[in-house]
């Protein structure tokens, strides 16, 4: 994934927002037209629920995932 400065003025694709695309975010291995327009307000946003997920223990997803192969832990 790429984030750059938007281009040209598209409107932020994030819900009922609105407000004017500032960035535009670029996924690999997709067409020329998968880009996804969002404001600064909504970057910030997924910003901070990035870092909520990245903050979540993820060890208990591993031993969930292990007991229901049946392995030990």
């Amino acid at each position: 994934m790429e984030l750059e400065k938007s281009k040209y003025k598209m409107v932020c694709e994030l819900g009922a927002c609105g407000r004017r695309a500032d960035y535009s975010i670029r996924f690999a291995r997709t067409g020329t037209k998968s880009n996804l327009n969002v404001c600064s307000e909504c970057l910030k946003e997924l910003a901070r629920l990035a870092e909520q997920v990245n903050a979540a223990p993820a060890d208990r997803t591993r031993s969930d995932a292990r007991r229901k192969r049946g392995e030990r832990e």
